[in-house]
């Protein structure tokens, strides 16, 4: 199972309840429970280069989603490899659902996997260099997302729904907003609509000017 969900899998409920809670057991043996923390580079109000605070950066892949998946070695080699999903925002990369490894095939292996079935769940292509296709990102402020717990508007059901996994909300968007997981849409939704289900929109840029 991924570590995210379709609005599909949400409807349907998923795994019967007895063997996604032992899944869930068993896969958090395998998190780690504190995301990177991520150096930016910025000048300007630009940011112009992210490093992964004791990790170097083997090998990435970022979707048209916004979206992505990372496989970075920890720099004390004997910490091994970690692999982490991430969400793009204007104000740097998001880490969360991370897995270590100690060997390297494992580690690729996991990597490959994990994009693999976003690329094909998702139907979700690499992100360009340019002209990107436009998604709107909707942060679940007050509780994880669940079955009837997020808008599904005529023509524009959810794309990608992330939860955290965390046992509390975490800062996402630069520290701007606290969340407990994500909706991806190709359309804005009404405001009115996305205010009913306690969501928030995505932060803009700081320098940015909104109207």
């Amino acid at each position: 199972m991924a570590d995210y969900q379709t609005a599909a899998h949400i409807r349907s409920g998923g795994m019967p309840g007895f063997f996604y809670v032992l899944f869930r057991i068993i896969l958090s043996l395998r998190i780690c429970t504190g995301p990177p923390v991520p150096v930016i580079t910025v000048k300007g109000g630009l940011i112009l280069m992210e490093t992964l605070d004791g990790y170097g950066i083997q090998n990435s892949i970022l979707f048209e989603t916004g979206h992505g998946f990372i496989l970075a070695q920890a720099k004390d080699r004997d910490k091994g490899f970690m692999v982490w999903q991430f969400t793009e925002t204007p104000f740097g990369r998001d880490f969360y659902h991370g897995r270590s490894f100690v060997l390297t095939d494992e580690a690729e292996r996991d990597y490959r996997r994990r994009a693999d079935n976003y690329r094909c769940l998702c139907k979700a292509g690499q992100r360009p260099r340019q002209n990107p296709a436009r998604y709107y990102r909707y942060y679940s402020t007050q509780r994880p997302v669940d079955i009837g717990a997020y808008p599904k508007p005529d023509g524009n059901a959810p794309v990608v729904i992330v939860n955290y996994d965390e046992d509390r909300r975490r800062p996402v968007a630069g520290g701007n907003l606290h969340a407990w997981g994500e909706l991806t849409y190709r359309k804005p939704l009404a405001k009115e609509l996305a205010e009913a289900y306690e969501l928030a929109a995505s932060p803009d840029r700081p320098n940015r000017k909104t109207g």
